[in-house]
């Protein structure tokens, strides 16, 4: 239940689950100009620059996240290197700090370092549930200790 968070029992005759998301791949285009790519994108390295000198690339076409909010700062970071005066260091994307959010009844966020394994560490991280959330307490809830 919204309001009080308590477990209610629904039925249904069926559940719609939609997951996963392909590229639209351009391969025959990225092999003439020289570009290498995988399945998942164009690869580039830390700075967004691509396998090609003054080809860069962002957001979905890297195949590196879905999210809006990392392709537009994969475009700040990218434009910001693209005009980057000769011999001066380019910024990297760090990817360590890119929010992980799971839209449920609580909501689930986290942020910070990652392990191997995908999990957070125990240094640099924050997870957070319907206790912090902020949408919750404006929504009339109190957060729980």
């Amino acid at each position: 239940h919204r309001q009080t968070f308590e477990a209610l029992e629904l039925a249904a005759e069926g559940v719609l689950i939609s997951i996963g998301r392909q590229p639209v791949m351009h391969a025959e285009e990225y092999t003439a100009a020289g570009v290498a790519f995988r399945k998942k994108g164009i690869e580039v390295d830390d700075h967004l620059a691509t396998s090609v000198p003054g080809i860069w690339a962002i957001g979905d076409a890297t195949g590196k996240s879905i999210l809006a909010h990392v392709g537009i700062q994969q475009g700040i970071i990218c434009a910001e290197n693209i005009m980057a005066q000769p011999g001066s260091p380019l910024r990297a994307m760090d990817y360590s700090v890119i929010p992980a959010v799971v839209y449920s009844i609580p909501e689930v966020a986290a942020v910070g370092r990652r392990t191997r394994s995908g999990a957070l560490s125990a240094r640099g991280s924050r997870k957070s549930g319907a206790a912090l959330s902020g949408r919750r307490s404006t929504r009339g809830g109190t957060p729980r200790s």
